[in-house]
């Protein structure tokens, strides 16, 4: 990092100095990097591009990113902004700390000094709550909202319906006033979320997270989904978002306008059963129910077997997405069903 002058002029370099390890260099692959949007008073100097290697070998810098305003504090404004909309995935980054630093007051006044770091380490270093403390309703909102779109368009594709809106009236399999259960959950926290569309670009999301049930209303004013990356932008209880979500391999990396966030994907249930109507478990193609392993009224744990089945010569489980109760079972040991066709119903776990 350079230390900024006190002038109209801001500059700091981005390397893969990762602040939690006292800015030791953290070689890897840019798996992913996208760059601020280009403007007359920001530019960037840099040498690498998606998919270099960041050696031990070599200076880990990544790129130097300048800007320059009216005056020092609209300069380093531009700055943070700037560096928000750095996005580097594969390796870790100074990106936050140089955020941080831009908004801290004292350097905003010019009162720098070689004990700066030290004195306002606090500040500049402040505790991750992704993971030690709940995820906002906001993050998870987003998140959910990522997941929903970029899943409709993987079934779009499939079904080469040739349509870029996941919820067309045009479509044989109709989204519109669905309602869509994703699951939400980390190591920390058990969450899942209802999502419906209720009108052409609006949305209600439930968020049930570690029993306790919260409602958003979302109104998506522009998206866009191009290959793994998706791009929203509208309100959440009115008041204004935008995001990027970048899926890469299990991790859904969700770059927001305070932060980033990364969620792991869940494993088999995404897979194996598609997205229905909330509480519907289903499987996208023929099949035969092999075995049922549970019960009407049966309190079951995410990750529990509820069927097995064959399709194709292959057999395959439905397992609980959360914990809950099976309130419906559809389909016997030993009876076919067609694709798309519920399953089993199942309900949360109601807190007592």
């Amino acid at each position: 990092m350079r230390r900024t002058p006190p002038s109209r002029d801001s500059h700091s370099s981005t390397g893969s100095n990762p602040f939690l390890s006292n800015f030791l260099p953290d070689p890897g692959t840019l798996s992913y990097l996208s760059t601020p949007r280009s403007e007359a008073n920001v530019r960037i100097d840099t040498g690498v591009q998606q998919g270099d290697e960041i050696s031990m070998f070599y200076d880990p810098m990544i790129a130097k990113l300048v800007v320059w305003n009216r005056d020092r504090q609209s300069a380093l404004d531009l700055l943070a902004k700037a560096l928000r909309e750095y996005h580097i995935i594969g390796l870790n980054t100074n990106t936050e700390f140089l955020i941080n630093l831009a908004r801290h007051p004292s350097f905003a006044s010019g009162d720098v000094h070689t004990g700066f770091i030290a004195q306002h380490h606090n500040e500049l270093f402040p505790e991750s709550s992704a993971g030690a403390e709940s995820l906002s309703q906001s993050i998870l909102a987003q998140t959910a909202l990522a997941l929903l779109l970029r899943q409709q368009e993987i079934n779009l594709k499939k079904k080469n319906a040739g349509n870029s809106d996941p919820f067309s009236e045009s479509l044989p399999l109709r989204f519109m006033f669905a309602s869509f259960f994703i699951d939400l959950s980390t190591e920390n926290q058990n969450t899942h979320a209802r999502v419906a569309k209720t009108s052409n670009s609006s949305y209600s999301l439930t968020l049930v997270s570690n029993g306790d049930e919260s409602q958003v209303d979302a109104n998506l004013t522009d998206w866009s989904i191009r290959d793994n990356v998706v791009q929203l932008s509208g309100s959440l209880n009115g008041d204004p978002f935008q995001c990027k979500a970048v899926f890469i391999g299990d991790t859904l990396h969700l770059f927001y306008e305070d932060g980033r966030y990364e969620h792991k994907l869940v494993p088999s249930f995404a897979r194996e059963t598609k997205e229905t109507a909330f509480g519907d478990l289903t499987f996208d193609s023929f099949g035969k129910v092999v075995e049922v392993y549970c019960a009407e009224k049966d309190e079951v744990k995410r990750g529990d077997i509820l069927l097995a089945i064959e399709s194709m010569k292959q057999e395959h489980r439905i397992v609980a997405p959360y914990d809950g109760v099976i309130t419906e079972i559809f389909y016997a040991s030993g009876e076919q069903f067609p694709p798309d066709t519920p399953l089993i119903a199942m309900e949360p776990k109601k807190r007592d």
